[in-house]
């Protein structure tokens, strides 16, 4: 049976007032994978030196061979000075870039063109993230709601938040829409149409470029009431996304997951179950 699926704003900005919870984004940040990658990476190449590799990692992360838990945390045992050299040879061996190897090598090698034109951007006492995000969109030749593009201004932003270092902007940086927002989108009742027995996983994949800027559209909205710009809330979204793909994927407790991430304190596990709310409507139990 076709589905007619359709976005819910209303629902967009419910999800958006449950996430403004003071101090949940910021304990979602520290507990994602990602972010212990990007430490690492600066502890080893300082701030200038150790964004550009992480943003240089950013542009290249899309169809994985391995989770992205792991790539990230391949990509920082690679790290090293000049992060160049270490760019290219993470690239060239990485089993987790075994896909498309050739083409993620042509896609660095125009980063890598550019790189120098970022440097002014990193030493600037604020880094401005729209700027940044800009700049990357008009150098690798990308449309403005590129999700890799995001993506990198996304790891930056941790990179900022990882060494301390002051950043403004971001509002005008889209969510990166993968599969894992597709699937948020899907389970939080942000996009409706479908039943309780359709393939979630599949139809997130397939929303993820069909949908894009619907989707980008719908988590605006949620931003808006957030109070937080869409790159940032998006660590919001893909941390407990991943406790809801497992779910999906094995039927591992859903709460339990959540929990392991930010405490049990109610004050943070209730906002965040907003963002499974549709399945909860379908029956499913989480906990």
């Amino acid at each position: 049976m076709k589905l007619s699926l359709f976005g819910d704003p209303e629902r967009a900005r419910r999800v958006g007032r449950a996430l403004a919870r003071s101090g949940l984004v910021e304990k979602l940040v520290s507990a994602d994978p990602q972010m212990a990658a990007v430490e690492e990476i600066l502890r080893k190449l300082g701030f200038k030196e150790g964004a550009l590799f992480i943003v240089g990692v950013a542009l290249v992360s899309y169809m994985l061979s391995r989770k992205g838990e792991e790539h990230w945390a391949l990509a920082a045992s690679s790290a090293r000075a000049p992060y160049w050299e270490a760019l290219t040879s993470f690239v060239e061996n990485s089993p987790s870039l075994a896909r498309l190897r050739r083409q993620r090598l042509a896609r660095l090698s125009t980063y890598l063109e550019h790189a120098k034109r970022f440097e002014s951007l990193l030493e600037a006492p604020e880094v401005d993230l729209d700027a940044f995000h800009s700049l990357l969109v008009r150098a690798m030749g990308s449309s403005a709601d590129s999700k890799t593009a995001a993506f990198a201004a996304k790891m930056l932003l941790y990179s900022c938040l990882a060494s301390g270092r002051r950043f403004t902007g971001g509002w005008s940086i889209p969510m990166p829409v993968d599969i894992r927002v597709a699937l948020v989108s899907l389970t939080s009742g942000m996009v409706r149409g479908w039943n309780c027995s359709s393939d979630l996983l599949a139809l997130a994949s397939e929303l993820r470029s069909r949908w894009r800027p619907k989707l980008i559209s719908l988590w605006n909205l949620a931003s808006e009431e957030a109070g937080t710009p869409p790159v940032v809330l998006d660590a919001a979204v893909w941390v407990p996304g991943g406790c809801i793909e497992e779910y999906l994927r094995t039927g591992s407790p859903l709460r339990r997951c959540v929990e392991q991430l930010v405490g049990s304190e109610e004050d943070y596990v209730a906002p965040l179950e907003e963002l499974w709310g549709a399945l909860s409507a379908c029956g499913e139990r989480a906990d």
